[in-house]
């Protein structure tokens, strides 16, 4: 695979989520040129390691690991279901070298646009990361095959450093196995309070969804707006809104996911229940 360089086209048509980091790009442009304004530009990279809460489009490193950890069932998604996805990691500790380097000789790199990320030596596939994990956790687990691509995905993408190595002479110290192992470490460490968080979690509007096409006898009138805000006011009552804690019923719903009681199996007049958890 190449390894994707600043100067990299952006013409044609991206995805919102990376048409929304471009919008930013310009906006800083923009502004610093209208105000007179220093800034740097960095285009990070899958960042990895310790107290990073892992999901499946954010954060895929920490995700996979903990999953084997807590033998969670994971899924290969999209490009055949084979896992040939590949990515680069770069450590936490790296990016804030680079960081600290900027900040301190900010004039020297303000107004360019800088690739951050682990490069070609620091990039793997998924399924040689589900072999890396299962050495480091000693647990293999069930990775089911979804070989529909999910919009806007990409099988590869490399991030080319060689323009921030030239200018700072910075380069990745740590490697993608000291990663694991650090974040591998974080997670043992802490396994009593990240045991509590579950690896598959749906949004909220996700579950709304399921509920309004299952019973929509149950929540006649009530507007799918009106149920999302009202499941986040209860939030705003929790001590502790993000972890295991269930949300407070709202006309008479409980959202609390059960897999005692999957919503496949939820008949009318049940219960529904929702844990609220890190996305």
């Amino acid at each position: 695979f190449k390894a994707v360089a600043e100067n990299f086209p952006l013409g044609r048509v991206r995805s919102l989520y990376g048409t929304t980091k471009l919008a930013a790009e310009l906006i800083i442009q923009e502004y610093a040129d209208s105000f007179n304004l220093q800034a740097i530009i960095n285009r990070c990279g899958c960042l990895a390691g310790p107290w990073q809460f892992g999901k499946v489009d954010q954060g895929v490193l920490t995700l996979w690991l903990a999953a084997h950890y807590f033998n969670k069932e994971l899924a290969y998604i999209g490009f055949g279901g084979r896992g040939k996805q590949v990515r680069d990691f770069l450590h936490i500790q790296d990016l804030f070298e680079i960081l600290d380097i900027q900040i301190n000789h900010f004039y020297q790199y303000s107004g360019e646009i800088y690739n951050i990320g682990g490069g070609i030596k620091n990039s793997t596939s998924l399924v040689n990361l589900t072999k890396i994990c299962q050495k480091i956790t000693g647990n293999k687990i069930k990775i089911k095959s979804i070989k529909k691509n999910r919009p806007n995905d990409v099988i590869s993408y490399i991030t080319d450093i060689s323009k921030i190595k030239k200018q700072a002479h910075w380069s990745p110290q740590i490697s993608l196995e000291k990663t694991i192992e650090d974040t591998y470490n974080w997670i043992k460490e802490n396994e009593s309070v990240l045991k509590n968080i579950r690896i598959n979690r749906r949004k909220i509007s996700e579950v709304v969804y399921d509920f309004y096409r299952t019973y929509p006898e149950k929540i006649e009138g009530i507007s799918e707006a009106t149920l999302i805000s009202g499941i986040f006011k209860a939030l705003d009552k929790l001590e502790y809104k993000r972890f295991n804690i269930p949300i407070k019923y709202y006309n008479d719903i409980f959202f609390v996911e059960s897999s005692s009681m999957p919503f496949s199996k939820m008949g009318p007049g049940k219960k529904i229940e929702y844990f609220l958890l890190p996305y």
